[in-house]
């Protein structure tokens, strides 16, 4: 918020991973709950990674756990030509 974010995008894989992505996502949505003003969504990662190579700038914050921050962080990379 103080930097001037607007929107933040939750990836998961809750369809799969239904214990420990649920929680995660529960936190995320009570922690969500006490800033209204920032835009809350949430992604599966599969479809949030597709989406990345054909519409890159779509995302202001992407949160998720280590595994898929990994990857998203590696196809990020790629598009930009490197880390």
């Amino acid at each position: 918020q103080k930097h001037g974010r607007k929107k933040v995008t939750v990836a998961h894989k809750a369809n799969v991973l239904r214990l420990s992505d649920t929680l995660f996502l529960n936190c995320c949505r009570e922690v969500s709950a006490a800033y209204p003003q920032i835009q809350y969504t949430e992604q599966l990662c599969d479809s949030l990674l597709t989406a990345m190579v054909m519409h890159p700038g779509r995302w202001d914050v992407i949160l998720c756990e280590n595994l898929y921050g990994d990857l998203v962080s590696d196809l990020a990379a790629g598009l930009v030509g490197g880390l």
